[in-house]
């Protein structure tokens, strides 16, 4: 089975339904494994190779292969790739990460450290880049969506549509090309005045 992909319009083609960053990281993987979705159905052992790999690397390589196949119309050939070779969208440690965190065991990931953290980092950064990280601190955003949100709040042109000041909250749904995302969509965000002049005064 062999199809050219052109990669220029796979990338125009997941951009429609991912940020840049995310859509990158799909053309990596994709670039580097699309060989296991083109391989003849006479070649199963091909997929083994996603067996071998760590956890972690191999959700990206079945995202990559998931989108590379619904571009090319693949879709029932990934699934029954997927089914030979039981391959799982979980790494298998969830359930323990989850459990290791409750209790702290790994003192890197608790709530102490990431605190002390930030204020270690408060403590060197100049004052624009620290209220920065106090803003994706406690808002709980990702660092991306952050900034989107900074350059929202700052510019007049959208801080009126953006900032509902009635209700005290940012409204992400209403710039859906930024917020809105196949996972982890973000619809508002509760924001005070207190927290409205960090953002204000970031970057």
């Amino acid at each position: 089975m062999a199809l050219p992909i052109d990669w220029l319009q796979f990338k125009a083609y997941l951009l429609q339904r991912m940020t840049e960053r995310s859509a990158m990281q799909r053309i990596r993987y994709a670039k580097k494994f699309y060989w296991i979705l083109l391989s003849s159905p006479q070649q199963p052992d091909k997929a083994q190779v996603l067996l071998q790999t760590s956890g972690d690397k191999r959700i990206h390589v079945m995202k990559a292969m998931s989108s590379l196949a619904r571009f090319l119309g693949l879709v029932p050939r990934w699934q029954e790739i997927r089914q030979r070779h039981c391959l799982r969208w979980t790494t298998g440690n969830e359930k323990l990460n989850a459990f290791q965190r409750f209790f702290s065991i790994d003192d890197s990931k608790s709530l102490d450290s990431m605190i002390r953290w930030v204020r270690d980092v408060l403590n060197v950064l100049p004052a624009q880049m620290g209220e920065v990280i106090k803003w994706n601190t406690l808002t709980g955003m990702r660092p991306m969506e952050s900034l989107q949100a900074i350059k929202l709040i700052k510019n007049p042109a959208t801080f009126k549509t953006y900032y509902n000041t009635d209700r005290q909250c940012l409204q992400h749904f209403k710039f859906p090309e930024i917020f809105f995302r196949r996972t982890n969509t973000m619809y508002i965000t509760i924001v005070n005045e207190q927290l409205l002049r960090i953002a204000q005064n970031a970057m």
